[in-house]
């Protein structure tokens, strides 16, 4: 495992693949949720209200981003519950976007939008 969190990479390419297929948006909810082992729906809607982030779920917009998150292999989503499609992936984006200044960013560009 050691030797995988060295592989620059494999880093860069999970890294790449996290920015160029998530949307402003998914790249929040992914941070949001990235110290969470797994959570569901009802946890990620109380984070997200928690958090000030109106979004219409009327529309079914929380199911859409995870979704897409799940289809571009960032999460994956098994009985109901989501996770980062690998903890390597997890700790990869942890260690190299988080930040509660992107976070707020982020938040930003979302809300702008």
């Amino acid at each position: 495992m050691e030797k995988v969190f060295k592989d620059r990479v494999l880093i860069e390419f999970m890294l790449d693949n996290f920015v160029m297929n998530t949307s402003p948006l998914e790249r929040l909810i992914s941070l949001l949720v990235i110290k969470e082992k797994s959570f569901d729906m009802e946890r990620l809607q109380k984070t997200i209200d928690q958090e000030g982030i109106k979004l219409d779920d009327s529309s079914g917009e929380i199911y859409k981003i995870l979704r897409n998150l799940t289809f571009n292999n960032i999460m994956v989503h098994e009985q109901g519950v989501y996770r980062f499609i690998t903890s390597v992936m997890q700790s990869v984006i942890r260690e190299h976007f988080y930040s509660p200044y992107l976070i707020e960013s982020l938040k930003r560009e979302v809300q702008d939008a």
